[in-house]
């Protein structure tokens, strides 16, 4: 597999990642009341969850194992 090849790759399977793992994340964060509330300070009128950094971080892991592999 070529370097261009192996990006796309890398580009797709990190989006499916990111995907698939947000919605994890939305489960686990109801799961434990994680939420971020409403308040006078913030704009969000309805409570948030909280963990979406964990779903981008584990894309990122999978994507830079992809990368990372040598062929």
């Amino acid at each position: 597999m070529g370097s261009a090849e192996r990006l796309i790759a890398a580009a797709v399977l990190g989006s499916v990642v990111a995907y698939g793992a947000t919605f994890l994340a939305i489960r686990l964060a109801g799961q434990f009341d994680f939420y971020d509330r409403p308040s006078a300070s913030k704009a969000h009128g309805v409570p948030t969850p909280y963990l979406g950094g964990l779903a981008v971080t584990a894309s990122f892991v999978v994507v830079m194992l992809l990368l990372a592999r040598r062929t």
